[in-house]
């Protein structure tokens, strides 16, 4: 009877090892039950061989005490990293007890520990050896140990992580107290090893703890692959049984009576097809319900990957999309909490949270984010806090081809599970989808917010700019006012004071000198541009205020050219230039205002003597060119820059060789000509070239045109 339990105990131990082994389990964690699942069902085959061998007593009993060890060092590898590691130097420590482990485990096969064993009933007593306490104190020091750290975590976890290390702390504890009684204190206080055989019941206890945490608690992330195997077991046995039962009917009651190979035949083949159809339904079936009953909590990672893909490509802005995707993490993979972290300028920000709220609202996760951080990284394999160790348990940064833009700080699972690598790799896939997406939110939020503030900004200086043209516009007016009213003051003066010059010139108060003549002749040209300039700017202001009007009256340009060049003949000798006209012997009348033409013929004129070089000619010249007239004035002046010719015809602009040629021009003249040609129905003509002199003229119809 006993090496029948025997035989099934070590069997349970080493399929346990087997099964957790080929399981998604984190490789420590494996290695580690795998070292205490085999170093027991080797410890309960030795142990009980020792009694039932009596020839070969000695060795069953060294490797009994060697296995136990090994046993002892698996339990301390087991709670260094089940359900996950320590946050202490958790690889050094483990290195240390594998080292002790083997050191102790070699020595229990020497003489050293168990120098022999002495056959009493039937039963082999243990005669200890010198280093037999060193023994037993490494291995009640490795169990207590091992019980410590378990009871740590226990008090240090919750929900369903409390369940599974509470259920492996009871089976671990009560196994190794069975064993230590057994095996260690009873043989020592009374001196015989009868009780010792028994010392494999206590595995039961792990065995049966660690089975039922599988099933209600997913110890190890095995219940996929039990759900799986178990699925495809009833459903071989159900078209099994089927098959049978079949196959017994019809052979009973149809081929009983017919002996036709044949139709044997044809009835096999389709029985044969007819489970090859059936078999995907019936596995489907049962595929459902093992999976009710065993992954309860559990996601199918192609259908996750799928919904975040829908959730993702949904979403409209970042904070939507941060929002949600902290929701569904939470739900779907079963979390206790998850965060999301985003980073605005240089600091992160948490922008969305789920789950337990604000379960890691006062945790300094962030010295913990890289700008740099490449995939999932579980916060055991980083230098945390034991704060921050215990309620987040992976990082997960939020790609882009930038580097992480933000995070996701996960909390654990509430069945108590540990990650293994498919969760890794599904939450990795969702965080690398998720950041791409998140990217173009806050890119397009960005450019969004750039151009709000910059509408703004154009609406705010648009408003000022009004409010300023207004102002300038009342300033111009008031202007234009004061132009009108003191043109209007100052033209009775000048009109009496140039009469009177007039009047001295032609001799009408008497005889003068040439030097006299002088003196007045320069004064009069000086009160004859001043009557001009004073014209120009009664007519800006009657453009301003829609007073300028054309008076057309019957006119000859010939006459009216010949006039001008009379009137400035003197003032060009004075400067050392020729002025030649060429008056037409017959020039045909136009329509026209004699008083607006005769100020642009005189400005042009003027422009040209004053503009001109030293010892040069000025043309003016007058012809009919088809329906037009045409006047022109060519000088030999400086001209104009070729940046300055496209503003000449404005308003109070002059370029800078202008200015240094003459100060005192204001830059209306040309501007006004203009508006009176065009009013006249005619255009301006205007040819230059820097340094070597410039034409200005107009052309007019020869028929005025009448609307």
């Amino acid at each position: 009877m006993i090496l029948i339990f025997t035989l099934l105990v070590i069997f349970l131990l080493v399929s346990l090892g087997l099964f957790i082994g080929l399981s998604r389990t984190q490789p420590p964690i494996k290695i580690a039950f795998l070292v205490l699942s085999f170093s027991l069902a080797l410890w309960t085959l030795s142990n009980t061989l020792a009694d039932y061998s009596t020839k070969d007593a000695l060795q069953w009993t060294r490797l009994a005490f060697s296995s136990a060890a090994c046993a002892a060092g698996g339990l301390g590898l087991l709670t260094l990293w089940f359900p996950e590691r320590l946050r202490y130097k958790t690889a050094t420590w483990s290195v240390v007890i594998m080292l002790a482990t083997a050191i102790i485990a070699l020595l229990s096969m020497t003489s050293l520990v168990v120098p022999s064993v002495d056959i009493q009933d039937g039963f082999a007593n243990v005669v200890t050896g010198s280093l037999y306490p060193l023994y037993v104190v490494f291995v009640i020091a490795l169990v207590l140990v091992s019980v410590s750290i378990l009871v740590w975590r226990s008090r240090h976890s919750s929900g369903d992580k409390l369940q599974r290390i509470r259920y492996i702390m009871y089976g671990a504890g009560s196994t190794a107290l069975f064993m230590l009684t057994t095996n260690l204190i009873l043989p020592l206080f009374t001196g015989e090893n009868s009780l010792a055989v028994y010392g494999s019941i206590g595995v039961v206890f792990f065995i049966s703890l660690v089975a039922f945490t599988i099933v209600r608690h997913n110890l190890f992330s095995i219940r996929s692959a039990t759900a799986r195997a178990t699925a495809y077991i009833l459903s071989g046995v159900t078209l099994g049984g089927i098959f049978f039962a079949v196959m017994f009917v019809v052979d009973s009651v149809l081929f009983n009576n017919i002996n036709d190979p044949f139709a044997q035949r044809v009835f096999y083949m389709l029985s044969a097809v007819f489970i090859g159809f059936t078999f995907p339904v019936i596995g489907e079936f049962f595929d459902r319900i093992t999976r009710r009953i065993f992954l309860r909590d559990t996601y199918d990672p192609r259908e996750i990957l799928t919904s975040s893909a829908k959730i993702i490509s949904a979403t409209s802005n970042s904070k939507d999309l941060v929002a949600r995707l902290a929701s569904f993490i939470t739900n779907e993979v079963n979390l206790t909490h998850a965060e999301i972290y985003l980073k605005n300028d240089s600091h992160w920000k948490r922008e969305a949270a789920s789950g337990d709220k604000d379960f890691t609202k006062m945790l300094k996760l962030t010295p913990l984010f890289s700008d740099s951080a490449e995939g999932v990284k579980d916060v055991t394999d980083l230098d945390v806090s034991v704060e921050v160790y215990e309620k987040v348990a992976l990082l997960v940064p939020l790609r882009t081809s930038q580097g992480a833009l933000g995070y996701m700080a996960l909390g654990y699972k509430r069945n108590g599970s540990g990650f293994n690598q498919t969760d890794h790799s599904v939450i990795g896939a969702i965080a690398n989808e998720a950041g791409i997406a998140l990217e173009s939110h806050l890119r397009f939020e960005e450019i969004q917010s750039l151009n709000e503030s910059l509408q703004q900004r154009i609406d705010d200086a648009t408003k000022k700019l009004q409010r300023s043209n207004d102002k300038l516009q009342r300033l111009d007016e008031t202007k234009d006012e004061f132009l009108s009213m003191a043109s209007h003051q100052l033209r009775t003066p000048l009109t009496s004071i140039k009469g009177y010059l007039s009047m001295t010139l032609e001799g009408d108060m008497g005889a003068i000198n040439d030097q006299q003549r002088k003196v007045l002749q320069q004064a009069y040209e000086s009160s004859q541009r001043m009557v001009f300039l004073i014209g120009d700017f009664l007519n800006i202001s009657r453009l301003k205020t829609g007073k300028f009007v054309i008076e057309y009256h019957t006119i000859n340009l010939a006459d009216m050219a010949e006039q001008e060049v009379g009137q400035l003949a003197d003032t060009a000798k004075s400067r050392g230039i020729s002025l030649k006209y060429d008056k037409p012997h017959k020039f045909p009348d136009i329509q026209g205002d004699e008083n607006k033409l005769h100020q642009v013929m005189m400005n042009f004129m003027d422009n040209a003597i004053y503009y001109s070089l030293t010892n040069t000619t000025i043309n003016v010249q007058l012809y009919v060119e088809g329906q037009s007239l045409v006047f022109k004035v060519k000088d030999q002046g400086i001209g104009v820059p070729k940046e300055a010719q496209a503003k000449l015809f404005t308003k109070f602009y002059r370029a800078n060789n202008a200015k240094q040629q003459r100060p005192d021009g204001t830059g209306i003249g040309l501007y006004m000509a203009k508006k009176v040609i065009v009013a006249h129905g005619g255009a301006i003509i205007f040819e230059t070239k820097q340094g070597e002199g410039s034409t200005f003229g107009f052309k007019l119809p020869l028929k005025r045109k009448t609307k």
